[in-house]
Order: structure tokens, then sequence, then C-alpha cells
């Protein structure tokens, strides 16, 4: 990641609009400055590291919000100034519903970051506890919400293993596939088409698209991420007729 990474990145999508008010506050109040200062020292040493995660710096949040209130604060009380002041006050109001807007959508976006967990989920939901089931969990999946947490059945066989090949005999031994792919057609699963159908296909997070010919104009796009796959039983009956003369 880049040096400056959290300043022009993580901190304004974890603010939002609030992000705005931090210097305002900043310049009005001493205190919030005295506060600020070894907060913006914390971000700026961890700067250093390569490795950058909103998770390690997440700390500094709630004093940007604190400097945020001071400039609402300030605002507010002046609202009845004058007009400009009353006009900034609705900006300020404004602002927060905004946010409160942006948060839900980033919510719904994040909800959509985990197909393998409601992969998971889906395959509880269609085999009864009592139904022998031998599942076979890819690394896409694995990293995408499935934890020991959403392994439910002591009587069921969760598998995590790695580098089995596609199509093995290995892979032709559970009784259940969780496996990631764009669609029926994909090379992933291109093994496996004759000896398993498709149970459920779990869609996650693609992309936001823009239609100005259609509101509300901003639109979350999902696509295919992961098949759950059974593996078919073939029952061969064998039918002998007796003929008598």
């Amino acid at each position: 990641m880049p040096f400056a990474w959290y300043f022009y990145s993580a901190i304004p999508r974890a603010m939002l609009s609030s992000v705005v008010l931090v210097p305002i506050g900043a310049a009005l109040d001493r205190r919030v400055r005295t506060l600020l200062l070894p907060s913006m020292l914390f971000v700026l040493v961890y700067s250093l590291l390569p490795h950058k995660e909103l998770r390690f710096i997440v700390y500094v949040v709630p004093v940007l919000n604190l400097a945020a209130a001071r400039a609402c604060s300030a605002i507010y009380e002046k609202r009845s100034v004058s007009v400009k002041h009353l006009l900034a006050c609705l900006v300020v109001l404004g602002h927060l519903i905004l946010n409160t807007m942006l948060s839900s959508d980033l919510l719904y976006v994040s909800s959509m970051n985990y197909p393998g967990g409601e992969a998971m989920e889906k395959l509880h939901q269609l085999e009864p506890k009592t139904e022998h089931v031998n599942v076979h969990v890819d690394v896409y999946t694995a990293q995408t919400g499935v934890s020991r947490f959403s392994q439910l059945h002591d009587n069921w066989i969760y598998n995590k293993t790695e580098g089995l090949q596609a199509g093995s005999w290995q892979m032709q031994q559970f009784t259940h596939l969780l496996i990631a792919a764009s669609n029926r057609n994909s090379e992933q699963l291109l093994p496996y088409a004759t000896t398993h159908s498709v149970q459920a296909i779990i869609s996650g997070y693609k992309g936001i698209r823009i239609d100005r010919h259609r509101f509300p104009f901003i639109f979350i796009e999902a696509e295919s991420k992961i098949f759950l796959l059974k593996k078919e039983t073939v029952v061969s009956v064998v039918t002998s007729n007796a003929y008598s003369s």
C-alpha cells in the first residue's frame, strides 16, 4: 500500500462525509488539537509499514469523530445568528442523513463479501442433520466466511484439504463440494459435470454500476461466486425375467 493510504483512503472511508468537519473542529478548539496530534502521529508511524489495514488504526476514529462533533456543535449553536449560519446548520444535519445512507449501503455491500459463509449456511438448510455429509471446502470458500463456528453438526465431516486435483479420486470421495466458480461452464466445474449436480449457486459482490437513466442511478451488482455440488448416487437395478415355456 502507498505511504499515505491511511490518509487518502482508509480514514475518509471510515469517516464518510464527516471527514470534512475534522479540520474545522481542530481549528475551533485547542483541546481537540491536543487529542488529534498524537492520533495523527500514531497513523503516521503505522504508515511506515508496507502492509496496511483499517483495523490497525481504527482506534483513532473516535478522536476524529470528536473533532467532527465539535465542529457540528459550533455550527449548530450559531444557527440563529444569520441565514448563512442557518444554512450551514442544515448542511450539518444533512451530512448526518448522508452518512446514515452511505453506512447502510456499505453494510449491504459488506454482507455480500462472505459468500463462503452463505454457502455453508445453505448446505445446512438443504441437508438434514442426520444425513451423512462429507463436504470439501475450497480455499476461496474458506476465506470468505467458513470457519469452525459454521461447522454445526458433529456427525458431518468438514474438509479443507488444499491441493487436491479437480476430479481426482480424492475429490470423488466427498458427498458435497463447495467450489469457487463464475458460471456453470467454468473450468473448475467441468470435472464434475457427470458426477455431481448443482444444489445452489451463491452470489457475491461484483461492483457498483452507475446508470443515469434509472433511479436511484447507483446499483450494486452481484455475480456467481460459489457452487454447491452434490454427488449423484447411481443405483443400478437389474431385473431378471423368468420365462416359462
